[in-house]
């Protein structure tokens, strides 16, 4: 089952402290998806498990983290903005990756016509 705990974080109040706190949590296994409302200082974490785990990652950022509410979901879907996200970092990738082959091709050819 899926749990979504808040957690209240009154020294978050822009992205740089998002980017802060998404580096931080990104090793944990058994996080879904977060979500995040800046202006009301509060992050929304979708997880499997414990939801200590979490506040202990984000205690040691010294962010002064609280636990709002702890409370399981039924028919969990990741938001559309993370959809987004995932769809256009694979599109990146993949015309990245047409490219290192159009290089590598023509590096190639030009190599055989020395």
């Amino acid at each position: 089952m899926i749990q979504k705990t808040t957690f209240k974080i009154r020294k978050m109040d822009c992205l740089s402290e998002e980017q802060i706190i998404r580096m931080k949590l990104e090793g944990l296994t058994n996080l879904q998806s977060l979500e995040f409302d800046i202006p009301n200082r509060l992050l929304y974490a979708y997880h499997t498990g414990e939801h200590r785990v979490i506040f202990q990652q984000l205690e040691e950022l010294n962010f002064d983290t609280e636990i709002e509410e702890n409370t399981s979901v039924e028919n969990f879907q990741p938001s559309e903005k993370q959809h987004n996200e995932r769809k256009i970092l694979w599109t990146v990738l993949t015309i990245n990756f047409a490219f290192f082959v159009i290089e590598a091709c023509a590096g190639f050819i030009v190599e055989k016509q020395k």
